[in-house]
């Protein structure tokens, strides 16, 4: 973890003098309130936890992924303490007597709110990892809902993948997007995925924003088949994963937003050689809503940061990754979305 903390080469005069507010936020270390509300289950050998974060802005959406996940999960709740009660309220009441949820409050100062102006997504999400204890985990955002019954689909496929030799496995969970927003439409098979797929209700996640982000995902392939099936990691590709808990590396908390983050963490894992498997009965649905506005300076500080951080990789794991998606990424100048 230490070398995603703030170090010199990256605090040169120039950039820390244009992004010192940035920079003071992303190094913000934000009090937890670890297991505020009573989670005691069983682990099985093989089991997997949904990782997730949110706000208040979220807690719609987050209720509902809840009931839709029957597995062990933890997540991190960002906001005001008055915010994270209310939130802990909430899901106090749609939980009952379910004690398989770990709930963590990373508490926004109080009076912070214009200062810390800026979502801590790695952080939420390195909070969320450090309270699971399964052997694999699946990291999502507060603005997407696994199907119904996808906890048993994805443990029942991580079995013959529990040898040494056959951990270093990123299992791709296909993500998709309505048109339009709408928690009342959301598919319960894959055959409904299909129907709505091709009548444009549902379509790739992101299919406008960066296509190319999900492509490698195959999502031709991945309504005609039921098979697992891999595929190669290519820039700048950023799917959600199941990963083993013991191996996976931790988010880089310098990222703070919607921005870089996972192309980021995605070329970490293409560097530590993890193979990308994509699991073709499951499926997660993004829920449309208001894109976040980002203050035009601190996009270009993240995307400073994206740049050297980027090089920083592909120098480290140059041996590792392909030369030509080295090339790729080089000669595409390392464009993000």
């Amino acid at each position: 973890m230490a070398s995603k903390r703030w170090g010199t080469k990256y605090l040169t005069p120039g950039y820390e003098k244009l992004c010192i507010s940035f920079i003071n936020q992303s190094k913000h270390l934000h009090p937890i309130s670890w297991f505020a509300r009573s989670c005691d289950y069983n682990i099985d050998p093989v089991d997997v936890t949904l990782l997730i974060q949110s706000g208040i802005t979220r807690i719609r959406v987050l209720l509902k992924t809840l009931s839709h996940w029957s597995g062990p999960v933890s997540m991190s709740l960002w906001g005001s303490e008055e915010e994270c009660q209310l939130m802990l309220d909430k899901i106090n009441v749609a939980l009952k007597d379910r004690w398989n949820v770990g709930i963590h409050l990373v508490i926004r100062p109080s009076g912070d709110k214009d200062v810390i102006s800026y979502y801590p997504i790695n952080y939420l999400r390195n909070t969320a990892f450090f309270g699971s204890f399964t052997s694999h985990v699946l990291t999502i955002d507060a603005d997407f809902v696994p199907m119904s019954g996808s906890y048993s689909r994805i443990k029942a496929r991580l079995y013959p993948y529990t040898e040494p030799n056959k951990s270093q496995v990123a299992f791709v969970i296909p993500a998709f997007e309505f048109d339009k927003s709408s928690l009342d439409l959301l598919p319960a098979t894959k055959e409904e995925v299909k129907r709505m797929y091709r009548n444009g209700i549902l379509v790739q996640f992101s299919d406008r924003r960066c296509p190319q982000c999900h492509n490698p995902t195959d999502y031709k392939r991945l309504l005609q088949t039921q098979e697992m099936y891999s595929v190669s990691w290519k820039w700048p590709y950023e799917p959600y994963v199941v990963l083993p808990r013991d191996t996976m590396p931790l988010y880089d908390e310098r990222f703070l937003a919607r921005h870089l983050n996972k192309i980021i963490y995605s070329l970490e894992l293409c560097g530590k050689g993890y193979e990308f498997a994509v699991l073709p009965d499951v499926f997660i649905i993004h829920v449309l809503h208001d894109r976040v506005d980002t203050v035009a300076r601190n996009i270009r500080c993240m995307d400073d940061l994206g740049f050297i951080t980027t090089l920083k990789l592909l120098e480290l794991y140059k041996h590792v990754i392909d030369p030509e998606i080295i090339r790729e990424i080089k000669d595409s100048k390392i464009v993000y979305a």
